[in-house]
């Protein structure tokens, strides 16, 4: 849709993919250590950090967890 415009312009312009696009593309794989349940939460001890997938933390998004 922007070709034509900017065509027009006479400009070149450069584009990459952006993390809206990649951002989607991986997969985090880890191994459950430690399951705790208590009355009020079940709470999981993984080898994985917040490190290794920190894409939650900075956009405020959610990645869901399946067996």
């Amino acid at each position: 849709m922007l070709l034509p415009a900017l065509k027009e312009l006479g400009v070149t312009v450069a584009a990459r993919a952006g993390r809206s696009i990649v951002g989607n593309a991986g997969a985090l794989l880890t191994r459950v250590l430690y399951h705790k349940q208590t009355d009020a939460k079940t709470f999981v001890v993984v080898d994985a950090a917040m490190n290794d997938l920190v894409r939650p933390a900075f956009y405020d998004s959610y990645h869901a967890s399946c067996p």
